[in-house]
């Protein structure tokens, strides 16, 4: 750990390829951490302060990561990156910036996401380019909450006390699922067009959202927003008003939601086993009504919901850890958080994994596997072999074998490899498989 200050720029990244910065305390400097030129760089669990002019800056990187950092007490601006490609800027703190701060993070280049940050007391919250994305921050006590260029994917943010929740310039951006609460303006609309606004939450603003421009929608064609001003009634029960909500000069809800909805996000797995994994969630907001009840659901198709598999983590709002048990090995899983209230069931956003193997053992006609261990000259040795969720890779060739499975074992056989078990080019030929207990999952297993 690096631990200093007074300096023009603390840790300068050039031109590099691969490399982390992790772990160090900076302050008193006028740019703490400075990346130009350079691809695949994380920069992670570091903390910052008291800086004249920039916490963080990437110009013209590719692959850049930033993540877990707390940033605060910054005369300058917090994280920004421009000219840059593929950059993530997950999971920092960015607080207590003086009055002069500009932006707490700035998402310029290309393919740039800001994802799970946590953001108060500055000019703007996040300020994105051109077609990147902002998912799950929260945002309070800002000028501006989040600041749009042009096609931005907005989804999942919470900003509260600003004096404008949401600004848009330009057009073709798509703001989903966000909640915006007590802000002087929810959404502020600069005569901008193209724009698709549906799912958000505007609760208690002075203007919920402003409407100067033109061929903007606020609904997906079956539903809004809930917007906490509107008077309408239900009488069809299906929680859609049944009179639109006007929004500005021009625009129109025709389809808004009696209740707020959900915000939840679903957090990346980890400790993944060939039978298990963990992940959780954060119910960021809970739509006005009390969580009564959160976890996890998984299943092997997209978009898992409570009636798959699922865990029950406690109560509220907040984040929570999970445990997924019982998985089957080398298997691909779909997982959501979920969180329910009064006013039904919301999720998160999908992830996948992919579950390991219990172990993997290799077959070669010549039993020479090179530098892969254990190595079998017959695909019969290695099943007897095996335990249950192994992986057995074949080389290509023809066995002149009859395999059996007569124990309660669930195995994988993958033919093809090439001499090196790089890559599976071919196919690899058995006489017949027979299977009178367990299970086989076959990948280029060719019976002739």
């Amino acid at each position: 750990m690096a631990t200093g200050g007074a300096f023009w720029v603390a840790i300068r990244v050039f031109n590099t390829t691969g490399g982390r910065v992790t772990g160090n305390t900076i302050s008193g400097s006028y740019w703490a951490v400075n990346i130009e030129g350079a691809r695949d760089i994380t920069i992670s669990n570091n903390t910052i302060y008291n800086c004249i002019e920039r916490a963080m800056a990437a110009y013209d990187s590719t692959n850049i990561i930033i993540t877990n950092n707390t940033i605060s007490d910054i005369w300058g601006n917090g994280i920004g990156v421009w000219l840059s490609s593929n950059s993530q800027i997950r999971g920092n703190s960015i607080s207590d910036m003086h009055e002069v701060c500009l932006e707490a993070i700035s998402v310029g280049g290309t393919s740039g996401v800001a994802i799970e940050n946590k953001v108060s007391d500055c000019s703007f919250g996040l300020i994105l380019g051109e077609g990147n994305t902002a998912k799950n921050n929260r945002v309070s006590n800002c000028s501006t909450g989040i600041n749009l260029d042009w096609g931005s994917y907005v989804e999942g943010n919470v900003i509260t006390n600003c004096e404008a929740g949401i600004e848009l310039k330009g057009e073709t951006h798509q703001l989903i699922g966000n909640t915006l609460s007590r802000c002087y303006t929810g959404i502020q609309d600069g005569w901008c067009r193209n724009n698709l606004i549906y799912h958000n939450n505007f609760i208690d603003n002075v203007i919920q959202a402003s409407a100067e421009g033109s061929d903007n929608q606020w609904d997906n064609g079956a539903e809004g927003n809930y917007w906490s001003d509107y008077t309408g009634v239900d009488t069809e029960g299906d929680g859609i008003g049944d009179t639109p909500y006007y929004i500005g000069t021009g625009g129109i809800d025709h389809y808004p939601l009696m209740q707020p909805r959900l915000a939840v996000t679903t957090m990346a797995i980890s400790s993944i086993t060939s039978n298990s994994a963990s992940s959780g969630g954060n119910v960021i907001s809970d739509g006005g009504s009390s969580v009564t009840a959160r976890g996890i659901c998984w299943s092997t198709s997209a978009n898992p919901t409570t009636s798959d598999s699922h865990t029950t983590d406690g109560t509220g709002t907040g984040s929570f850890t999970s445990s997924i048990t019982g998985l089957s090995a080398g298997t691909t899983y779909h997982v959501r958080a979920y969180a329910t209230n009064s006013a039904g069931t919301g999720y998160g956003s999908d992830v996948t994994f992919k579950t390991s193997y219990a172990s993997t053992l290799y077959v070669s006609l010549s039993g020479d596997c090179g530098d892969k261990t254990p190595c079998y000259d017959s695909i019969q040795e290695a099943i007897d072999a095996a335990s249950t969720g192994s992986l057995i890779s074949i080389a290509q060739g023809t066995y002149d074998e009859s395999i059996v499975l007569n124990e309660p074992k669930a195995l994988t056989l993958q033919g093809g490899w090439d001499s090196t078990f790089t890559i599976q080019t071919s196919d690899t030929m058995v006489s017949s498989i027979t299977i009178s207990n367990g299970t086989v999952a076959v990948d280029k297993l060719v019976i002739q």
